[in-house]
């Protein structure tokens, strides 16, 4: 019976957790009543962000140029936000046409990864909406180059993911050797009530 208690809220707390990181929407009741919500938005909505990538693994040298295109797409609300009643929502991607940048390597860095979890790739994550266009109020993503996991140690399933790899550790973990890590500033922007 204690078993199946500790089960059960396992997969609560894990259901839970899942929420918050997929971003997924419960929308309070509060947020319908009949005074309109006023949601601050962003005076400049959309933007184009250059960035250079160029490193050396194994004697090669790779370059990967592209540019990070921004939209602000609206909002969604929610009671689990702590500063607002509402998330500024972005769209971000490259112009390139691709969502994930690989990096050239073949090799994982066993060593860096913990027990129950298994380094898939090296990847550049290049950083969200929020960050570019000046959101102060979301935990947005920066720059950054990561390694994709996928930890087997729950007992409801696998859970993928991806933690940031100091660059100054890159050679030491991976043998990349940086040479030019330069991506846009975030803009200055302000943020005006919509009605």
């Amino acid at each position: 019976m204690k078993n199946c208690y500790k089960i059960s809220l396992l997969i609560v707390a894990f259901a839970l957790l899942l929420l918050s990181l997929c971003g997924c929407a419960y929308v309070s009741t509060e947020s319908q009543s009949e005074e309109p919500l006023i949601v601050s938005e962003p005076a400049i909505k959309s933007g184009e962000f250059p960035f250079v990538l160029e490193y050396e693994y194994e004697g090669e040298t790779y370059v990967i140029e592209d540019v990070v295109v921004c939209t602000y797409t609206g909002y969604i609300t929610s009671g689990f936000y702590p500063k607002k009643p509402y998330k500024r929502t972005y769209d971000s991607y490259l112009k390139n046409g691709s969502d994930t940048v690989l990096l050239e390597i073949e090799q994982n860095a066993e060593d860096f990864v913990k027990d129950g979890r298994i380094s898939e790739s090296v990847v550049l994550r290049f950083g969200d909406g929020g960050y570019y266009l000046g959101d102060p109020d979301t935990t947005s993503f920066h720059p950054c180059i990561a390694h994709t996991e996928r930890c087997i140690r729950f007992p409801t399933g696998i859970l993928d993911g991806s933690t940031e790899v100091p660059l100054e550790r890159l050679e030491e973990y991976y043998g990349i050797k940086l040479i030019r890590f330069e991506f846009s500033s975030p803009i200055e922007n302000t943020f005006e009530d919509n009605n």
